[in-house]
């Protein structure tokens, strides 16, 4: 028994590592095909302009930033002239829920343990949620003329990497 559950144990680090190597190569033959640069940061685009929507690569190129859609491929360029700033606004919000009465909690406590059971019982859980709405906003002269903003999903490395991107410095791969 045991030596079957060490041998199910090995498979499995087998299957994972080989769908994990199948899944880097799969992105680097997809970053290949759309002449994504190695080391290309990914950030995920929320709304504005042209830029394709979801994950895209993007990186400085002598155009100006380059962002390809990670899905399709779909790509566009924003000239470094027209980009006025990048910022960062963290929205985290949390939510609780829960904390009223629960009739069926205050009738099994009261069976179980009487009055003070009841009471006891009778309160429900509390539950927390953490919801975050940050976002990266870049703002942009369109080329009719007005200010517009580009905006992505906000977190500390995307922005960083979006920063670094502007700045021309190497970056890291990203973490997925």
């Amino acid at each position: 028994m045991l030596w079957t559950i060490i041998i199910l144990l090995i498979l499995i680090g087998v299957i994972r590592k080989t769908m994990s190597s199948k899944s880097r190569d799969a992105n680097l033959r997809r970053r290949k095909a759309f002449g994504v640069p190695p080391k290309t940061p990914i950030v995920t685009h929320h709304s504005g302009l042209v830029v394709p929507s979801g994950d895209v690569y993007t990186w400085k190129s002598e155009n100006g930033i380059e962002f390809v859609s990670r899905a399709t491929g779909a790509k566009c360029t924003i000239p470094l002239d027209r980009i006025l700033g990048l910022q960062y606004v963290q929205d985290i919000q949390t939510y609780t829920t829960g904390g009223g009465r629960s009739i069926a909690g205050a009738a099994v406590g009261a069976v179980i343990a009487g009055p003070v059971g009841a009471i006891v019982g009778g309160r429900s859980k509390t539950k927390t949620k953490t919801e975050d709405r940050s976002l990266i906003v870049m703002r942009v002269k369109s080329e009719a003329g007005p200010e517009m903003d580009v905006l992505f999903k906000g977190s500390e490395f995307s922005y960083q990497a979006l920063s670094k991107v502007l700045n021309g410095e190497v970056l890291r791969p990203d973490p997925s």
